[in-house]
């Protein structure tokens, strides 16, 4: 049996095991058993056909409702972008009877519940700054792999761009979905980099590298603008003069180093972000005003993947995915527009709203160079790239995406124990 599974294994008993005892542990090998994607990998060949997300959830709940004595101060229920979010779920619950293909809208909601179930988890079981630091770097890991991934795929290139390998999660092995995740961990990183300890500054130094390469290799228009944007929006948030002069020293090293690993195909890919015709970007314009046009006809939503099953009706034939006879509409907002109508948005834009706000309080609280400012920081920077890259993906059902809010949700609950404590 080659190596990765068998590692994979003895990572899975343990953190199943052991997590029992510890939440952090069991989250972590959810985390683990999500980066590894066993479902999807080459390697996993040799492993039992086990549902694994399944069974390490499971053992995740366990060890939380075991421990729960010692996680009573994690007060899962008390931020009013939680209550949102149960929300949305109870709304999609609502219009179940008048989704238009119910069959798909359960699947999906199936999905979403569980979704829900692991961001409530994340807040739960993590009690301290120590071990949210654990849980930020073992997505950092994750996410490093993912990196790793592409480097060791370069040579299987479609297109001029790593696509159609299954490399990535479970939800995110299209190329634009992975770049998504990827560009999540440049502010993380950037910041380690410059502020953290040395151990950070030399993983963050080993990491960058292969998820910048990666970004440029799946060679995804939304991601490179998420990263842009998340680089900018990192030095404005950032607090203390001398902690901008260094994120811009920092992010001009990234910049070179993005310039020296990027080939003529990625820019020539690139410069269509500018090109309004249906070869460029022009094309998801029309998938969006389509989308437009489904809300107005049923404005309380269609259902889960209302768009999917609607598009042949909106959608000239020649705009449909050959094969599939139907499309996606590539931007999450519009996706929820669609599929939850005007209630499903703006609980869906409250809950983001709130979870940026909550983030911003802390930012703007203690001293430019306290910890918990940079965390925020941080981790604000990483959901607004993915929110941006967002508008041209459907990522509704990320896990990804309600990771970090739940992150959010972590930092929140840390930050309040720790001054209240303060302040006693």
């Amino acid at each position: 049996m080659p190596l990765r599974p068998i590692a994979f294994l003895i990572l899975f008993i343990f953190g199943c095991l052991y997590g029992l005892t510890n939440p952090l542990i069991s989250l972590i090998n959810y985390q683990m058993v999500y980066f590894a994607n066993v479902e999807n990998t080459w390697w996993a060949a040799n492993l039992p056909h086990l549902r694994w997300s399944l069974i390490a959830a499971g053992f995740l709940a366990f060890s939380c409702l075991f421990n729960r004595t010692s996680l009573n101060d994690n007060n899962v229920l008390r931020h009013i972008q939680t209550k949102l979010l149960l929300l949305f779920l109870f709304y999609m619950i609502l219009i179940s009877p008048f989704a238009f293909q119910k069959d798909l809208h359960l699947e999906y909601l199936n999905k979403y519940w569980k979704l829900v179930l692991i961001y409530l988890l994340i807040i739960w079981a993590v009690s301290n700054y120590k071990s949210y630091r654990y849980l930020i770097w073992s997505y950092l890991a994750g996410v490093s792999y993912f990196g790793w991934l592409t480097y060791e795929n370069r040579h299987r290139m479609h297109g001029g761009r790593l696509e159609g390998l299954f490399i990535g999660g479970p939800d995110c092995v299209d190329a634009n979905m992975l770049g998504a995740v990827l560009i999540t961990s440049i502010p993380f990183l950037i910041l380690y980099l410059i502020k953290g300890n040395k151990v950070e500054k030399i993983l963050s130094f080993c990491s960058l590298p292969f998820i910048l390469n990666g970004i440029i290799l799946i060679n995804s228009r939304g991601a490179f603008v998420g990263l842009g944007t998340g680089i900018l929006l990192l030095i404005i948030l950032a607090k203390g003069i001398k902690t901008k002069y260094q994120l811009i020293f920092g992010s001009l090293v990234g910049i070179i180093i993005f310039l020296y690993l990027a080939d003529p195909r990625f820019w020539e890919r690139m410069d269509t972000l500018s090109d309004p015709s249906v070869h460029g970007a022009g094309l998801r314009m029309i998938y969006w005003k389509a989308g437009i046009k489904m809300f107005l006809d049923r404005p309380f939503g269609s259902g889960g993947r209302g768009f999917l099953a609607l598009s042949p009706y909106y959608l000239s034939p020649e705009y449909l995915a050959s094969g599939f006879g139907v499309r996606a509409v590539h931007n999450t907002f519009i996706q929820a527009l669609v599929e939850y109508g005007i209630v499903g948005i703006l609980l869906f834009v409250a809950f983001l709203f709130f979870t940026i706000k909550s983030l911003n309080k802390i930012r703007k609280g203690g001293d430019p160079e306290d910890r918990y400012n940079l965390e925020a920081t941080a981790l604000m920077t990483a959901l607004s790239s993915f929110l941006t890259a967002a508008i041209f993906i459907n990522r509704l059902y990320s896990e990804t995406s309600y990771w970090l809010c739940a992150y959010a949700m972590v930092l929140c609950n840390v930050v309040d124990k720790d001054r209240h404590k303060t302040t006693e």
